[in-house]
C-alpha cells in the first residue's frame, strides 16, 4: 500500500529540506517523489529524465504510480538512500 506522507529530507550540507511531499511504500522501501518534490531536492538529467538529489549524490529514476485511480509521475529511490525524518507539524 503507497501512502502520501511528509517528510523532511537532509541534505548534504546539514539543512533540511522541509516539508516534502512524497509517497512511501514501506513493502519495497521506495519514495515515490512528485516532481515539485524532486526539483526542491535536485536536478532533472534532460537525457535520461532522471533527477540526482543531494548535490548529486542520489538518483531517482523516472516511474508512474496509480494514486486514487489517476497515474502520477513520479521519481523513485529507496528510502536508505535518503536521510529523512516526519516533516514537523505548524500549530494552526
Amino acid at each position: 500500500m503507497i501512502e502520501e506522507v511528509r517528510v523532511e529530507v537532509l541534505d548534504i550540507d546539514h539543512e533540511w529540506f522541509r516539508d516534502v511531499r512524497a509517497f512511501l511504500d514501506r513493502a519495497s522501501d521506495l519514495y515515490y517523489l512528485p516532481r515539485e518534490s524532486a526539483e526542491r531536492l535536485g536536478a532533472i538529467d534532460e537525457d535520461t529524465g532522471d533527477f540526482f538529489l543531494i548535490d548529486g549524490r542520489v538518483e531517482a529514476r523516472a516511474d508512474e504510480i496509480e494514486v486514487a485511480g489517476v497515474t502520477v509521475p513520479v521519481w523513485t529511490v529507496a528510502c536508505a538512500q535518503l536521510r529523512v525524518r516526519p516533516a514537523v507539524k505548524n500549530p494552526a
